[in-house]
């Protein structure tokens, strides 16, 4: 099971990386914080999982990419949830290693709050089928998934054409399917780590 500091350590990597300037991607307790969090707490109290000053203030367009984290620490699940926000437009993807997102996930209602309020609704897509994890990588997989977003969106892809890859059909990696390469292809952009890429938590 990949730890909060593993994840942490490849978000840094991957916000240190993005040369687009619009990706924001929260922190590894992005769980924790959601469900303690309601719409009457407003955008700012929501958007200090980002872990910036831009988004807090004035909630950009651009790509958000919330790592999830559920359940027991030595038996739960990570998983995706993405929202690309272009003006009043929004759209949500949810991005899991065993299969399809849960329609009746409670997070989805409190994302489209936090996001939409007066501004239309996030329209989301809960039934994007990925390819099925093999082992217990579902951290390394929604590691991967940020990573081929970040990557795509940077060459220019949609986010309709980044989602697609980041659920691994079409993908370069090796076939047949490998829970070790994704393990390998993540603890390599981990090794990249360096202290100055940890983001500070913002104090409201």
């Amino acid at each position: 099971m990949l730890e909060g500091r593993h994840m942490q350590m490849a978000i840094g990597v991957l916000q240190t990386n993005d040369n687009t300037g619009n990706i924001f991607i929260s922190s590894p307790e992005t769980y924790l914080t959601l469900t303690r969090w309601t719409n009457i707490q407003g955008w700012e109290a929501f958007a200090r999982i980002f872990r910036s000053n831009i988004v807090i203030r004035q909630k950009p367009n651009g790509t958000y990419l919330m790592p999830i984290f559920s359940g027991p620490e030595n038996g739960g699940h990570w998983y995706l949830i993405a929202v690309h926000k272009h003006g009043n437009f929004k759209q949500g993807v949810v991005i899991d290693s065993l299969g399809k997102g849960n329609s009746q996930n409670p997070l989805l209602c409190k994302i489209s709050d936090a996001f939409a309020p007066g501004r239309g609704q996030v329209r989301w897509d809960v039934n994007r089928e990925s390819v099925l994890q093999t082992e217990l990588e579902c951290g390394h997989r929604t590691i991967i998934a940020m990573k081929i977003i970040c990557d795509e969106l940077a060459r220019g892809s949609s986010f309709e054409q980044s989602v697609s890859r980041a659920t691994l059909h079409n993908t370069t990696l090796s076939r047949p399917y490998e829970a070790s390469e994704i393990r390998r292809k993540v603890n390599n952009l981990i090794n990249t780590f360096e202290p100055h890429m940890t983001a500070v938590p913002i104090r409201l």
